[in-house]
């Protein structure tokens, strides 16, 4: 669906430790066949979704930052999901 996801949910950010290593959520994303960025890159024609819990700087290219818990919610409901309901708020 043209979306590529960009994760910003390390263990030492205090993500829920099911979702703490980013091998796993790789795995589920891949498994969904996702597509994963390691770095944002301002060529990207896709839509991007950033996992993490909080947000350090605020970028135009950023889609959607969203908690990673929405990654199970639309998995689990074959769907994407809304955002606002996992939405992540700036913190400066």
């Amino acid at each position: 669906q043209g979306i590529t996801f960009l994760l910003e949910c390390p263990e030492q950010h205090a993500c829920p430790a099911i979702l703490a290593d980013n091998r796993a959520l790789r795995e589920l994303i891949y498994l969904c066949s996702g597509t994963i960025a390691d770095e944002l890159n301002s060529n990207q024609s896709s839509t991007i979704i950033v996992l993490c819990n909080e947000i350090k700087q605020k970028d135009q290219l950023y889609t959607a930052y969203v908690k990673p818990e929405w990654l199970l919610a639309s998995i689990a409901q074959y769907n994407l999901q809304p955002f606002q309901q996992f939405s992540v708020n700036f913190t400066p």
